[in-house]
């Protein structure tokens, strides 16, 4: 076969060309931004963790973080779900955290309050060994309550401290009573060791007396032990108010001279101890004799009688003695004496007579 000559050959026609489509320059495929990764980090662990008790103050650091993180990598390009999954879960996370935290509080309220109220123990113990009646430093009945004091605690202590005691008569609190006697309450003691104590109360009547003895400090006034006392009342015995630590009565009175050859009064007295100790009269009253309505000066005689040695003599609770006192006259009027307690702060009047001067 021959081949056609060159000039033909490029003179022959081509085939056409087929047409190219167009197609468009194809754009990235974003990507999630640095942020937004870290801001989901941060929310997941910290949702973790605030989902443990024991780690919530961790999660309450991450979770804070992780909500910023979150809100700044939204604004920023690249996908988005990453910084929106992150401030979903900081959100959550941080109420999931308070709910945990609300259970932990009020379990550990629980607990406590279980424990003291479900606590029988006891960091001390009083047992109520005797009790009488008996009768104050100031005459008047009281009651006496003997215990024993024993330490359980880890310190040393002592019953004041440690304790109160409490007597009640018809529901009403009675006060202390003062006994000269040595007393062991405020002395310390060892763990384990015992001691006995001594508290005294006043009595009002003959009703019987509640006693409590409560562990001092407790909100919950823990009762270390309690009795029932009734009282007897004996014969004569006056209670309360009706109580006086003694008695006087005037007597009489006569006209006598004193050591300079004045006229002077001369008062006889009857003075009777109802205190619970030894008393004299000097100490006890206070006798102020007035005339025209100012008060007598105390007379001085050549020779003192018996009775006015007496003025300065102790008796004993329950005892009697005659005293006499003198004083100057400044005429003939009448002349008042009268006789008080000398330590009252409200000069209760024990009592008074008028005698007539001739």
């Amino acid at each position: 076969m021959s081949m056609p000559p060159p000039w033909e050959q490029a003179s022959s026609p081509q085939p056409p060309m087929p047409p190219q489509q167009y197609s468009p320059p194809s754009s990235p495929q974003p990507k999630s931004h640095v942020l937004g990764k870290i801001a989901l980090g941060a929310a997941v662990v910290g949702f973790l963790f605030a989902c443990v008790p024991g780690a919530l103050i961790v999660g309450w650091v991450l979770l804070p973080i992780a909500f910023i993180l979150s809100l700044v990598a939204l604004f920023q390009q690249g996908r988005k779900w990453p910084a929106i999954t992150g401030l979903i879960l900081s959100i959550v996370g941080t109420i999931v955290g308070f709910i945990v935290f609300a259970v932990v509080v009020v379990d550990a309220v629980d607990d406590a309050v279980d424990k003291v109220v479900n606590d029988d123990s006891t960091d001390y113990a009083v047992t109520i060994d005797a009790v009488s009646q008996v009768k104050s430093d100031e005459g008047k009945p009281a009651l006496l309550v003997e215990m024993t004091f024993t330490n359980n605690g880890d310190d040393a202590a002592n019953f004041l401290w440690a304790a109160e005691t409490k007597a009640f008569q018809g529901g009403v609190e009675l006060e202390d009573a003062y006994i000269d006697d040595s007393s062991n309450a405020s002395k310390d003691i060892k763990p384990g060791a015992s001691i006995k104590v001594r508290e005294s109360f006043v009595l009002k009547d003959a009703s019987e007396v509640s006693l409590e003895v409560v562990e001092s400090f407790d909100l919950n006034s823990t009762v270390l032990a309690q009795q029932t006392v009734p009282i007897k009342a004996k014969p004569g015995e006056a209670f309360g108010d009706d109580h006086q630590e003694f008695e006087i009565t005037i007597d009489g009175a006569r006209q006598v001279v004193d050591f300079d050859g004045k006229p002077a009064l001369l008062v006889d007295f009857t003075f009777t101890n109802n205190s619970g100790k030894a008393k004299d009269f000097m100490f006890a009253a206070d006798v102020t004799v007035f005339q025209d309505g100012k008060e007598l000066k105390d007379a001085f005689l050549r020779d003192n009688s018996p009775e006015m040695e007496n003025i300065m003599k102790k008796i004993k609770p329950g005892q009697t003695i005659k005293v006499q006192e003198a004083y100057e006259l400044r005429g003939k009027t009448e002349v008042t004496v009268e006789v008080t307690d000398l330590f009252s702060t409200e000069d209760k009047e024990i009592a008074s007579r008028t005698f007539q001067v001739t």
